[in-house]
């Protein structure tokens, strides 16, 4: 075999084997990016969550009352969907209550959340499917629409276990606590009782 032949033929292996090599650092680093990308989809959830519940204690508190009785509306209308705009828009607010208003509350002016569905509000007891009353204590709950369950998990985690320290049993996770499940079809309606605005 001439030499040139030889020395063409290594260079074709070294260059497979290096294709290989840079193949398996692609796939390794697609893994890591993606591993990123869904910690960043938790932490951007999270963060959604906690500034729309500032937003909520922060208007309660300027008020000096419960949320829904600083509204714009009639006291036995049951409708709250559009209740979170208070937040963003004075006129919302019951017009004896607007000189306390100190908005907006919150950077993005829409129900839309940056990542899955809409935002709500609604008031309920502790487990969220029971009515405020005058002997119960009434609760300010977000909901957020077509929530995958792995990030309804991860929500859950953080706020009601510890981080994951104290796991709830099964059948608490999606009804107790601070965090509560809707499961509807593939994906779920996260609910999430807020603190320091009932």
């Amino acid at each position: 075999m001439h030499p040139t032949s030889q020395s063409g033929a290594m260079f074709g292996i070294d260059a497979r084997i290096a294709l290989v090599v840079f193949g398996l650092l692609a796939g390794v680093a697609g893994y890591v990016a993606f591993g990123r990308l869904e910690t960043a989809k938790q932490a951007a959830l999270l963060g959604e969550l906690q500034g729309l519940e500032l937003a909520v204690q922060n208007l309660s508190a300027d008020m000096g009352t419960f949320y829904p009785f600083a509204l714009n509306k009639s006291a036995d209308d049951p409708d709250s969907a559009q209740d979170l705009t208070a937040l963003w828009d004075k006129s919302s607010i019951l017009p004896g209550l607007q000189a306390r208003w100190n908005g907006p509350y919150v950077a993005r002016e829409s129900l839309r959340s940056q990542l899955y569905g809409t935002w709500g509000v609604f008031y309920a007891q502790a487990n969220h499917t029971e009515a405020c009353t005058e002997t119960a204590h009434c609760h300010v709950w977000l909901s957020l629409t077509e929530v995958p369950p792995q990030r309804w998990a991860e929500v859950n985690a953080a706020l009601d276990e510890g981080g994951g320290k104290y796991p709830e049993s099964a059948a608490a996770a999606g009804n107790a606590g601070r965090v509560q499940a809707v499961p509807t079809g593939s994906t779920s309606t996260l609910l999430v009782r807020l603190e320091g605005a009932k």
